[in-house]
């Protein structure tokens, strides 16, 4: 996901992208409590959006439900 600006801000809700697959992949894997149904298809869907806010609020950071450098 990039900024009117072209910079990059993360992965969000719709991108398409071979490493959103990795990032699913990775929470299925770490996170099987609440992201373990999770499939890596590559398509950072809601379920993806949710499980990396449920992420981001156990771990104390913004919630926003993009994955980024944070």
């Amino acid at each position: 996901m990039k900024n009117d600006a072209g910079v990059w801000q993360g992965w969000g809700l719709g991108d398409i992208d071979p490493k959103v697959a990795e990032i699913q992949k990775f929470l299925a894997g770490k996170f099987a409590s609440y992201a373990g149904a999770l499939v890596p298809t590559g398509v950072y869907n809601q379920e993806t959006a949710d499980a990396v806010a449920e992420m981001q609020r156990r771990y104390g950071l913004p919630v926003t439900g993009i994955f980024d450098y944070t």
